[in-house]
């Protein structure tokens, strides 16, 4: 909001309000592939969908960061963010105009792209009896490779630092060294957030046992992701809760009475809109809805 002109501002705060931005939110907390999670996908270039599986997403280089600087669609695009209200008057080029600057830096894009290695990490081989000190062994035979893995890897390399962190940590959970586990899972939220296993932390933190859960209490990068994964969860179920006790209506609704029924069953909160999905609901009837009605739009909403 408060980078939006203040003639812009009441637009913002009013879809900031909308059931639509509400379940965007709820599925960017819940790491949903939804509708807008395709759709950025969809819009990716090859390079940035090869750019989310390997790099750190947290910075762009500086060829990066000119190529979209001088890009016309782009600027475009940034012009529309800037002023979202006035669309009508933003009009686009009738043809891309090409600069041969952004040739070159194309091409060296596509250099880099070719030449991307992939990295192996080759795990200790299992030739031992399945008896529980032969495993415990080779658990923290696997840690020690990933620390030395870890300890001799260059600073820049952040994208496989990462999933270093993630693989040492996953063996820390097997060996029952919690504390350890949620150490390597706090660098990884620093290193590459893309990746950060949240389900699965929260769930540690849920079950961990008190002397532990003190333990990590009092280290404060532990407090402090264990603050974040919780916190994240009851944005989710502060969301979710007045819809789980919500209850079909049993009588007919007067057009007051369906605005509340619709806010509570957390379909939309907009006035405006539910007073447009009362008249399309009572097309060529008396302005009221049966239960039967709504029960039929609701499950259908539901469903989708």
């Amino acid at each position: 909001m408060k980078t939006r002109a203040a003639g812009d501002q009441p637009f913002y705060k009013k879809v900031l309000e909308t059931y639509m931005f509400h379940s965007f939110l709820k599925a960017r907390l819940n790491r949903r592939m939804d509708a807008f999670a395709r759709l950025e996908l969809s819009t990716q270039s090859e390079e940035d969908r090869l750019n989310s599986m390997f790099d750190s997403p947290r910075r762009l280089t500086m060829e990066k960061i000119a190529s979209k600087r001088f890009n016309p669609q782009h600027m475009i695009s940034k012009r529309m963010g800037m002023s979202l209200p006035d669309l009508q008057v933003i009009k686009p080029p009738d043809y891309p105009v090409r600069n041969s600057s952004l040739r070159r830096i194309e091409s060296k894009r596509a250099v880099k792209l070719t030449s991307k290695s992939v990295s192996t990490f080759r795990i200790p081989e299992m030739h031992f009896p399945l008896v529980t000190q032969c495993v415990h062994s080779y658990y923290t035979d696997f840690v020690n490779h990933l620390s030395r893995a870890i300890n001799i890897l260059p600073p820049d390399n952040s994208a496989l630092l990462a999933r270093y962190f993630y693989l040492r940590g996953l063996i820390g959970l097997m060996q029952g060294k919690l504390l350890n586990a949620l150490s390597d899972f706090q660098n990884l939220y620093k290193t590459d957030i893309s990746i950060f296993p949240t389900d699965l932390v929260r769930k540690v933190v849920e079950t961990m046992p008190p002397a532990e859960r003190f333990q990590a209490d009092r280290k404060p990068e532990l407090k402090r992701l264990i603050s974040q994964v919780m916190e994240k969860q009851r944005e989710v179920t502060k969301v979710d809760d007045h819809v789980k006790n919500f209850e079909l209506p049993k009588t007919h609704m007067q057009l007051d009475d369906f605005v509340k029924r619709i806010q509570e069953s957390g379909i939309v909160k907009d006035i405006d809109i539910i007073h447009r999905l009362f008249d399309a609901l009572t097309v060529g009837h008396q302005k009221q809805i049966d239960p039967e009605t709504f029960k039929d739009f609701y499950n259908y909403w539901k469903e989708t």
